[in-house]
């Protein structure tokens, strides 16, 4: 075989041999980019099972920050109420409640209409509770001023929780800046209160009266309930806000009702307190207002029957 043909041939051979190279670096390559594409739809998804488990298990609220989370298991003191307990924050509305805040809150099925039903329990300063009182709370807080919230009545957290939502969804912002209030909180504030009144120069039995018609004495607070609500600001400002103005209208959809108004201060023994609202359930609340009373009035009322 001549010089050339040889040349030729092996020419060949290693154009076939780069030629084979070539096609085994792009099936390489292409393996590569598609393992690549597979690894990054599989993190995509495991982030978004992880974020799904994290919304669904995790009780945080969006609108608190990651030092309340922290902080919602201990107690806040100073003048603020005592919040005791473990339980978790919760703004939005309970599972059991309808969240379409365009319904009106149904709670025909678990009120009482007697003057000694759970709701329309009386306690002002003849009708006094236990110091040892404490009733059944809800093991969420809600949300309030304060970073460790607030604990409520069970029985009455899907109606709070329902109205706070009602009230969001007309982009009115209802925040507690007082809720239950156990015995001795309220015996420190009183006693806070009375000792003040005594600097300033009144006897003690003058303090005492003069305290009590502003902060209750301890066993004749609603707060020790758990089914009265201040609202933040709690001051006679609260009286011009958007949040009274919504309130005014349409606290009784959902069983609340202002406790203190001027006109009735003779009667309840407490000045009058727009911020402060107390559940008696929404057919009740409809009816207090109808009538122009006050719930001393409205046992009254009741028993009357």
């Amino acid at each position: 075989m001549s010089r050339s043909k040889k040349r030729k041939k092996g020419t060949s051979q290693e154009a076939k041999l780069l030629a084979s190279l070539l096609c085994i670096v792009i099936i390489v390559a292409a393996v590569c980019i598609v393992m690549s594409k597979n690894d990054k739809n599989n993190t995509g998804s495991s982030s978004s099972y992880i974020s799904s488990a994290a919304s669904v298990s995790g009780n945080k609220s969006p609108n608190i920050s990651s030092e309340t989370q922290a902080s919602s298991n201990n107690t806040v003191t100073g003048n603020a109420d005592v919040v005791s307990g473990t339980a978790d924050i919760e703004s939005s509305v309970s599972s059991s409640v309808v969240t379409d805040a365009t319904l009106v809150f149904d709670d025909t099925a678990f009120v009482g209409n007697t003057p000694d039903s759970w709701n329309l329990i009386l306690v002002n300063s003849t009708n006094k509770l236990d110091k040892d009182y404490v009733p059944e709370l809800h093991t969420k807080k809600i949300y309030g001023v304060h970073a460790g919230g607030y604990q409520i009545s069970s029985k009455i957290y899907d109606a709070y929780t329902a109205m706070v939502a009602a009230a969001k969804k007309d982009g009115v912002s209802l925040v507690a800046c007082s809720v239950y209030r156990q015995y001795s909180s309220q015996e420190r504030n009183y006693n806070n209160r009375v000792t003040k009144l005594m600097n300033e120069g009144m006897t003690r039995e003058a303090a005492e009266a003069k305290a009590a018609t502003v902060i209750a004495r301890p066993g004749t607070s609603e707060h020790q309930t758990g089914m009265a609500v201040d609202f933040n600001p709690c001051t006679s400002s609260f009286e011009n806000s958007t949040q009274y103005k919504w309130l005014s209208k349409n606290a009784e959809d959902y069983g609340f009702i202002q406790r203190y108004k001027a006109e009735k201060s003779s009667i309840t023994g407490i000045i009058e307190e727009p911020w402060h609202y107390r559940y008696v359930g929404v057919e009740h609340a409809k009816a207090i207002n109808d009538l122009g009373m006050c719930l001393e009035e409205y046992i009254d009322h009741l028993n009357k029957q």
